[in-house]
């Protein structure tokens, strides 16, 4: 079979096995969304904000053999009101900070309670200027907490990227910390987050990981 056969199928299966939809610049939605034991938010900025904490347009947690965290509810937490202003962005909206230095944003995501052992992430960011940093991961779990571990990212064009980050053992809530720099304004970040192993995650996501692998081998095949 030839690599352009193993991608086409491999991409297929993807297609075929997400059941959700990519909305505005929800552009890179994980394999592992709407399966068990998953978690998506979604922030807009559409609306100026009126405190430090800003909850997600949308929130979607899908039941499985664990419990949902109660602890607090899902939200991006400003480091002050006063270090950053809302804009209409790109037409629908956006943050960006005022102090010359930049400012961080702690996303605060509530997972689920149970027994898998890790815990998958993907965040996906759109911008206008100098890109954003996802400068920390930190997961939660009783009292315990755990740091987060980069697995991979792409940057889509100079306004969209995306990172896949993993952190064990699973957490209960995790806080990721987006660093933005002065000019730069936030237009969305869409968290992504699954429980596993749960009934074919593992399987997707290795495929997920193995369709861009096939066409760097591609690539770097067809300039020799």
């Amino acid at each position: 079979m030839t690599h352009q056969s193993t991608i086409a199928l491999a991409s297929a299966a993807l297609l075929a096995a997400s059941t959700a939809t990519a909305y505005a610049d929800d552009f890179a939605p994980p394999p592992y969304r709407g399966g068990p034991l998953s978690v998506q938010a979604e922030w807009d900025f559409s609306t100026p904000f009126t405190s430090v904490d800003i909850f997600p347009e949308f929130f979607n947690a899908v039941g499985g053999s664990g419990t949902l965290f109660d602890g607090f509810m899902t939200k991006a937490e400003l480091s002050s009101t006063s270090d950053w202003r809302w804009v209409p962005g790109d037409g629908d909206g956006g943050i960006t900070p005022t102090d010359p230095g930049g400012g961080v944003l702690a996303f605060k995501v509530q997972n689920w309670i149970d027994l898998e052992i890790e815990k998958l992430l993907r965040i996906q960011v759109t911008h206008q200027g100098a890109p954003p940093n996802i400068i920390g991961m930190t997961g939660f779990f009783g009292t315990q907490e755990s740091d987060g571990v980069f697995l991979d990212g792409e940057f889509v064009d100079d306004q969209r990227f995306y990172e896949d980050w993993s952190i064990r053992p699973n957490p209960w809530w995790e806080i990721i910390e987006v660093s933005v720099p002065f000019g730069t304004v936030l237009d969305q970040v869409v968290i992504d987050t699954i429980s596993i192993p749960a009934p074919g995650v593992a399987p997707l996501f290795a495929l997920a990981v193995a369709v861009p692998s096939l066409r760097r081998r591609r690539g770097a095949g067809s300039s020799t």
